[in-house]
């Protein structure tokens, strides 16, 4: 399509997009921004809920990885027998429609049935970030974005997720939360298990998370890059002859 400029959320699909365009057409990355006011933990916990809990989020396809999170909790678990685990989100648009039920099946078959709950599909999965101790994205293949990271983030929480796509340009790793290799459970556990035994550790890890995804990722600094970007399209004379939103 004859565009005078592409937008991307991240540098990892503006590499991926250069190739596929005109050649004088500039490929821009201006990140996806939200809204940053804080969410309450508006739901209840559990009555018997003493030990941490790590939530995973997304939609219930196999790329996305919610079966890593499960081989990461059963060997978390050992360690910290008092983590609790949550799995939000159901399937969609009539995709992997089984995956839900051979998550449970997996879960039980892991063992950790009685520590693993899941929600199905939410309208609103905010409030359960906000209630998470750690956050994890376990996708298996590059990320576009990573929406739930920023979510996360927002909501002041310590995210570990995936080396690989948009969360390697969300995460400072060890400052704001952590990377570990896509698909690796092993890694993935290890990091848990550093988190639930730090709980100090992890609540300045989640205030690093929310000022580093504020200052840069708030809905008003998304809304900026694209008013400096009309306007350079307003005036532009030739395809590329315009700065680079910043």
């Amino acid at each position: 399509m004859p565009a005078a400029a592409v937008v991307t959320p991240s540098r990892f699909l503006a590499v991926g997009l250069r190739g596929r365009v005109r050649r004088r057409t500039p490929v821009l990355t201006i990140p996806n921004g939200l809204d940053d006011a804080p969410v309450s933990a508006t739901l209840p916990a559990a009555p018997d809920a003493t030990g941490p809990l790590a939530v995973w989020c997304g939609r219930l396809q196999r790329w996305k990885g919610a079966h890593v999170f499960l081989e990461a909790a059963a060997l978390a678990h050992r360690a910290v027998p008092s983590a609790r685990f949550l799995v939000v989100g159901g399937t969609l648009f009539g995709l992997e429609t089984t995956v839900g039920d051979d998550l449970r099946h997996q879960a039980a078959a892991l063992g950790i049935g009685g520590c693993v709950e899941f929600t199905g599909h939410v309208a609103d999965a905010r409030p359960f970030l906000a209630r998470a101790d750690v956050v994890v994205h376990s996708a298996v293949r590059p990320e576009p974005f990573g929406l739930v990271v920023l979510e996360a983030m927002l909501a002041g929480r310590p995210v570990v997720a995936s080396a690989a796509g948009g969360p390697l340009e969300l995460i400072e790793d060890g400052a704001t939360g952590l990377l570990t290799p896509p698909g690796d459970a092993a890694a993935l556990a290890d990091a848990l298990v550093g988190l639930f035994r730090d709980p100090a550790g992890r609540e300045a890890m989640g205030r690093a998370a929310r000022a580093r995804a504020v200052e840069r990722h708030s809905a008003d600094a998304m809304t900026r890059r694209f008013e400096r970007l009309y306007a350079d399209l307003a005036v532009m004379t030739l395809p590329g002859s315009f700065a680079v939103a910043r």
